[in-house]
């Protein structure tokens, strides 16, 4: 009867955590394909502003005006910048930075312009808004030559309100890595 017992309850012990790991394994990539979709959505931004300030010259009233406008249409972004090779910098916070500030020493400047594409920062504090961030960024190129770099800083709530979603029990929690 003891053993009866034992493989019964092995059986459910097994079937349980069989059904636990496959709903965690859907949650999981639930919250991945969530979070796949926000980042497309700020680098198509990103891409989007680069091809478009490569074809037109925008004057920086333009983009004071543009840039908030880009920001209020998109959920998930903090802030949505861009500088020049002149050190000029405008972000859609009207954030106006001192006058020894230099953009393009910035990570997101010099990983924007030495990538083909589009470029992600580690974490870091943003100037403007003052929050812990990434940066997705993207060169401005005019006949080949980098003019500048389009970012965008990604707004960590939203991920961590994603990352949220994602329950194993009572104290179970999931928690992001980068690639």
């Amino acid at each position: 009867m003891l053993a009866i017992s034992y493989i019964s309850y092995d059986k459910a012990f097994q079937a349980m955590d069989y059904q636990v790991k496959r709903t965690l394994q859907f949650m999981s990539q639930d919250a991945n394909s969530e979070m796949e979709v926000a980042l497309q959505k700020t680098e198509t931004l990103v891409e989007n502003l680069a091809a478009s300030l490569s074809v037109r010259d925008y004057t920086d009233e333009e983009l004071r005006a543009l840039l908030p406008a880009l920001k209020s249409a998109q959920s998930g972004i903090d802030n949505i910048f861009v500088a020049f090779e002149d050190r000029r910098i405008i972000d859609a916070t009207g954030w106006r930075p001192l006058a020894d500030y230099n953009p393009t020493t910035r990570e997101w400047y010099t990983r924007g312009k030495d990538s083909t594409g589009i470029a992600y920062t580690d974490l870091f504090e943003s100037m403007s808004t003052k929050k812990v961030t990434v940066s997705v960024a993207q060169a401005i190129r005019v006949n080949g030559k980098v003019i500048g770099v389009v970012g965008a800083d990604l707004d960590l709530d939203t991920v961590k309100k994603i990352a949220a979603k994602v329950k194993s029990g009572q104290t179970g929690y999931a928690f992001v890595l980068d690639r």
